[in-house]
């Protein structure tokens, strides 16, 4: 009796592994392009490229030179404005929650927020917009590969609102591949 023969393939680490990292922003571009639908209610704004992997959580509207991080690593001394914030990973590990805009109690809205994620593994939540008190719309999330790490509840939200009548509003993300 003969045993069949399987054929091995070289296992990649992402379905975009293989890519430059040139046509991986290109491929970011063209998915970021998907959410520019999204009407934008304010007129500030920033985008958090993340560079390197990141031990605590990310927020849009963070320190864009330091990966998006709270000053002191705590989102009450966020000061930027929590709105048409981008968070853009591509390849990295991000340990903590990944927020495209995050408003403290009293700051307002979290408004026109967007988060890419390309072959990213993220440890816990990822929120397009977040509002401690007010309302969370306009909000999206795409993902492409990647996951969630096994120590989360592994949560994407569009937009979270805080408090029992607040409006959310976001967009559903898109999933090629993981999570």
């Amino acid at each position: 009796m003969t045993t069949p023969i399987s054929p091995s393939f070289p296992r990649r680490s992402g379905c975009f592994s293989h890519f430059h990292p040139v046509s991986r922003t290109v491929l970011a571009l063209i998915l970021a392009a998907g959410l520019t639908t999204l009407p934008l209610t304010a007129e500030a704004g920033q985008t958090v490229t993340i560079d390197d992997d990141v031990a605590d959580s990310v927020y849009g509207n963070g320190d864009a030179a330091d990966n998006g991080a709270a000053p002191g690593n705590d989102p009450h001394n966020l000061v930027n404005d929590p709105n048409a914030n981008t968070v853009y990973s591509g390849g990295h590990q991000l340990d903590g929650s990944v927020f495209g805009g995050y408003a403290n109690a009293g700051a307002g809205n979290a408004d026109g927020n967007k988060v890419l994620l390309i072959d990213t593994e993220v440890g816990v939540d990822i929120f397009g917009g977040y509002s401690v008190e007010s309302d969370a719309d306009n909000n999206g999330v795409v993902i492409s590969g990647g996951s969630i790490l096994g120590n989360s509840s592994g949560t994407v939200h569009g937009g979270m609102a805080g408090g029992s009548a607040k409006k959310q509003l976001g967009r559903s993300f898109r999933r090629s591949r993981g999570i």
